[in-house]
Formats: structure tokens, C-alpha cells, sequence
């Protein structure tokens, strides 16, 4: 299948007009058909006169000469009265018809892509302020056009697939809360543009209960530009919850109003890469059990640079109930995560959360997400164990990358404690015998305080789902712990005896040490470390990568760093308590 991007007028349907340089090959090209017609009104006679002559009347010759003239004068002055500064207040009738009257292609046309970027060059002090966001100012923000070029981190084997009619048609979907405006937009833009027109049936925007005036409507008290922008924009529609309900019920919000066969969840600060979508995609068309994910680099959010790199394809997880990206080790992880060619789909025990493809239909069928949750936090992994246990499966692919800005979405503001209380409800829900290892790492709850389990219990016993066990078997074998507590002699703080003091991370750098008093090394459950049986690493609580090791130099110094298979512990408690004793 080609990836040939969408070129589509952002303009109302039935308004289409060509514009630049083409037009003069469309001239060209309309000139030679009305000379062939006007050839086959002719005599027979007469026209055989006209093509062994190869006489065009001058007349013709004229008209066309000066009609080429003049299309490529108009189109270079187009492309220059599309450059001229935007003036007036957003929200204003003045601003949306400069808007309308930038004609811009949101297609990757070099030529003209600027002219997509709706930059205000006049009073900065018109547009609204983005406050202590984690992204950038306008001003920096504004430096970029919305429809910028992507970079392509793809490798070459990647470039030359195809993918055939197999490929089911999508959705995608756009949670956001207070996003910056251009980020918003450019997020938008870089899925129009990088995703075959084919494929795409709409994107569908969700306002999960936004106050920015930007991204109000007029009617809520806001200035209505999202709404008059996007109402140029092909294939976008808007949705408003009307209050914050927290990451979860937006996007089952969004995804009950898909229309199609699949959908695709994004984030709102993310710029899509050449050919994205047909990988992702390609999968659930054979099996609509798969939810895939895209490779996930990165985009500075200071500077806004793409880069390469980020979130690979194996995501795991770690015993605070946190998604953690670690590197597939031969002989432990399974097959296609370590023996596949770099086109090949491979399994995840884990999900980011932010970006994925599923099958609308199978989504909803194993329960879409936890109603019960609230705010944003822990629904990735929760959604993973049930995939899973309940029959799916979780692939990713080199072939589709999506730049993403970690860090963004700070300004989603939610309830305070809702990533505990999703933890807790993940733990209680799928997680077996194995949920005491979690517990202790993240203090036991108050079943009362994380919600009715009922409708959980239930979608697992209709579904038959498999145990915890199982997955850590089947799905994540690169886990250090397949029984518990077998597997984890010890877990809490490391104490000095005699001086009844902790160990915990330095002041001075993450990968120091220090030791201090337990009461303050523990505030908050900090301080917990794990002694694993094999291999006999010690590991931070929120970090099975990060263990205890030896300095290069002085051997008496040890620190924090990643793990080593040459640097494993042997404890003496004689001198030190290792918490509790699991076993």
C-alpha cells in the first residue's frame, strides 16, 4: 500500500483550489485536451491537414502563453500574501478570515508549508500567556510551523514495505486538557499529514474540561479560536466533556464516538513520522484481539527538536506499578523479542498508554478501561494485565515512530491521590499473590478508599482470564521473580544494626549513597529496597535496573548504577536487617 501523505484542502469541501507551481502543468495539461477536442470537431479532411501541418493556430499559441504568465504571477504573489503577519484579537471575525484566506495545503507541500502555521508576528501580548506549563512559551512555540516536515528515524528496511488491502480504516483520538495552542495544532496537522487519506476516516478532539480562554468556547466565555481553526481543518471534529473527568472517561468519551472499525489513541503533544500508521494498523485488519503500539521517540520540550530515541518496543514493569522500558536479554526474553529482523512485530508486556491502535469492537469487549478509575496514572498497566490475561496481545513495530514531548501534560491537572487509587485498584484486580509484593513496596491500602471491584471480578471470571502467574511465565519472563516470596528474601529498609541508621540515595547525585535516620529515610515509604534471590541484586523500590554496585575506583565506595551481573550481594545480618524477611 502506498503511504503517500493526505494532500487535502483546509478549506470547505466543494472550495478546493490549486495553487503554485502546478498549476502551470494543470494548464498545460487542460490546454492539450481543448486543443484535441476542438481537433475532432474538424473534417476528416481538414484535420489531416491540421496534423501533418503540426499548426497550432496562433491564436491558441497566444492564449495559452499568456494564461501560463499569468497562473505562475499570481501563484508567486499567493505564496507571498500568505506570509503577511496576522493581526487582530483570536477569536476575532477579522483573524478567522485571514485564516481562511491563507488557502494552506495540509499536505507536505515545501513550497507553501510555512503559510500553515497561523503565526501572530504582530502584539504578542494578544495571544494567551501558557503560565508555569512544563511546554514552551508561544514565542518558542511559534517558532515552528504547525505542518512541519518530519523527520524520519525509520529504518531503511521499513521505507520499502507494503502493506496491501488489509489495512482497516481508523480514528484518532485526542484527549487534552489546557495543551498549548500550537501544540495542540501541530499534533493534529502531523497526523493529517503523514496519514494516507484512505485510511483516515476523522480525528476526533476531546476537551476534558479545558479553562483556557483559547480553548473555550464563546458561548463558555472563552475567545472560540479552537473551534473556528479547527472548522478549516479537514476531517476534525471537537468534543467537550464539560468537566474534568480525568484521562480515562475522556478517551472512552472519544472512543465511543469512533465510527470506524479501529481507533488510535495520541497524546496531544506528539508529531507523527513518515508512514505511522499503516504498521500499526496492519496487525488488528488478521487479528483484532492485537492492540499495537508505535517505537516512541522523543521531542525536547524546551527547544522542540525531534529526536530519536525514547521508548523502544519492550516496555515491563516495575513493582510500584510502573511501566519501565528495559532491553530483551537472549536466552530469558522470548524469541521475537531478541531473534526478530527489524521489521518484524514484537510482543510487549507493557504499554506506555499514550499511544496505541486497537479494535474498537474487541477493546469494549474485554471492559475498555477501569470506569473507576480517575485522573490520569496506572490505566496503561492495567489495560496491559488484561490484554493479556483475557486472550489479547500487545505488539509494537520499528516501522511506526511517533514523537512524543515526556513531560507534557503536567498541566492536566487532576485529583490528587488518583495515581495511587488506580495503582491500588491494578493490584487488587489482576495481580494474584503477586499484589503483597507491590503492597509492600507501595504501603497496603484501605480497600474502602480504592473503589468498587465488582465490575473488574466479573469481566475476569467471563472471560476466563488467565492468573498473574502466568503472565510473568508467558509474557514477561525477564521478570526476577516467578514465585512470590520465594523469590524475594528480603524487602524494606537496609539498616546498620549498630548505628540503626538507613541506606538510601545521596544528596550530592542519583548514584550516590548515604546513609541516614530510618525515620526520615523512610517518610513516605522511601527508603525501601529489594534483595532478590537470582540474580542477588540490590534494587530500589521504583527501579529494578538501578542496583547497588561497586565504583570503578575505590572498590569501598559503592554506588548506584545499572545492574551487573558481575556485582551481586551476599547479606550478612549479623550487621545489618534487610527489612522483612519474606520468606
Amino acid at each position: 500500500m502506498s503511504a503517500s501523505p493526505i494532500v487535502a484542502e483546509s478549506r470547505p469541501v466543494g472550495e478546493s483550489r490549486p495553487t503554485g507551481p502546478g498549476l502551470l502543468a494543470r494548464g498545460h495539461y487542460l490546454f492539450l485536451a481543448l486543443a484535441r477536442r476542438l481537433e475532432a470537431l474538424l473534417p476528416s479532411d481538414a484535420r489531416d491537414q491540421w496534423r501533418s501541418s503540426r499548426a497550432i493556430p496562433k491564436i491558441l499559441k497566444l492564449l495559452f502563453c499568456s494564461a501560463a504568465f499569468g497562473l505562475c504571477f499570481w501563484g508567486f504573489f499567493s505564496l507571498l500574501r500568505d506570509e503577511r503577519p496576522l493581526v487582530g484579537t483570536p477569536g476575532s471575525d477579522t483573524l478567522v478570515a485571514q485564516i481562511a484566506d491563507l488557502n494552506f495545503k495540509v499536505g507536505r507541500d515545501a513550497l507553501r508549508r510555512d503559510t500553515a502555521s497561523v503565526r501572530y508576528h504582530g502584539d504578542l501580548s494578544q495571544i494567551p500567556k501558557p503560565g508555569n506549563w512544563s511546554h514552551p512559551t508561544y514565542a518558542d512555540d511559534l517558532r515552528f510551523p504547525l505542518d512541519r516536515e518530519p523527520q524520519d528515524f525509520r529504518l531503511s528496511q521499513c521505507k520499502g514495505l507494503k502493506y496491501g488491502n488489509r489495512v482497516p480504516k481508523t480514528s484518532v483520538v485526542f484527549i487534552f486538557c489546557n495543551e498549548p495552542f500550537e501544540t495542540l495544532l501541530r499534533s493534529v496537522h502531523s497526523a493529517l499529514n503523514t496519514s494516507p487519506p484512505d485510511l483516515l476516516d476523522e480525528i476526533i478532539l476531546v476537551d476534558d474540561g479545558s479553562d483556557r480562554p483559547y480553548i473555550k468556547s464563546r458561548e463558555d466565555g472563552g475567545t472560540g479560536l479552537l473551534e473556528d481553526y479547527i472548522a478549516l481543518l479537514p476531517k476534525v471534529r471537537l468534543i467537550r466533556t464539560g468537566e474534568r473527568s480525568g484521562i480515562v472517561r475522556a478517551r472512552l468519551t472519544g472512543i465511543n464516538a469512533v465510527k470506524s472499525e479501529t481507533f488510535v489513541i495520541l497524546d496531544s503533544h506528539i508529531e507523527c513520522q513518515p508512514g505511522w500508521l499503516e504498521p500499526l494498523l496492519y496487525p488488528i485488519g488478521s487479528d483484532p484481539s492485537i492492540v499495537t503500539m508505535p517505537h516512541i521517540d522523543g521531542i525536547d520540550k524546551s527547544t522542540l527538536e525531534l529526536q530519536k530515541g525514547g521508548v523502544g518496543c519492550t516496555i515491563g514493569l516495575i513493582w510500584n506499578v510502573m511501566e519501565h522500558a528495559y532491553k530483551p536479554e537472549p536466552g530469558v526474553s522470548p524469541a521475537d523479542r531478541v531473534l526478530g529482523g527489524p521489521t518484524d512485530y514484537v510482543s510487549s508486556p507493557t504499554m506506555a498508554g499514550g499511544l496505541f491502535a486497537a479494535n474498537k469492537e474487541w477493546f469494549l469487549k474485554i471492559g475498555g478501561y477501569d470506569t473507576e478509575m480517575s485522573g490520569w496514572g496506572a490505566e496503561n498497566v492495567e489495560f496491559s494485565f488484561r490484554l493479556w490475561q483475557c486472550g489479547g496481545k500487545l505488539l509494537c513495530t520499528e516501522c511506526s515512530r511517533v514523537n512524543h514531548m515526556f513531560g507534557g501534560g503536567k498541566h492536566y491537572k487532576t485529583k490528587g491521590g488518583s495515581t495511587s487509587v488506580n495503582r491500588m485498584r491494578t493490584i487488587a484486580s489482576w495481580m494474584d499473590q503477586f499484589a503483597d509484593l507491590s503492597w509492600h513496596v507501595l504501603g497496603r491500602p484501605k480497600f474502602e478508599e480504592i473503589g468498587n471491584l465488582t465490575r473488574m471480578n466479573k469481566l475476569r471470571k467471563e472471560l476466563q482470564c488467565k492468573g498473574f502467574k502466568w503472565f510473568l511465565d508467558n509474557v514477561y519472563p525477564e521478570s526476577y521473580v516467578r514465585d512470590f516470596p520465594d523469590d524475594v528474601p528480603y524487602l524494606g529498609p537496609i539498616v546498620n544494626i549498630g548505628t540503626k541508621n538507613c541506606l538510601r540515595q545521596s544528596y550530592r547525585g542519583a548514584n550516590g549513597i548515604r546513609t541516614s535516620d530510618c525515620s526520615s529515610a523512610l517518610q513516605g515509604n522511601k527508603g525501601i529496597h529489594i534483595y532478590w534471590k537470582k540474580p542477588s541484586y540490590i534494587t530500589v523500590e521504583n527501579n529494578d535496573e538501578t542496583c547497588l554496585v561497586l565504583g570503578k575506583g575505590d572498590k569501598s565506595q559503592p554506588k548506584w548504577d545499572w545492574c551487573s551481573h558481575n556485582v551481586q550481594w551476599t547479606l550478612d545480618l549479623d550487621f545489618i536487617s534487610a527489612g522483612n524477611d519474606t520468606r
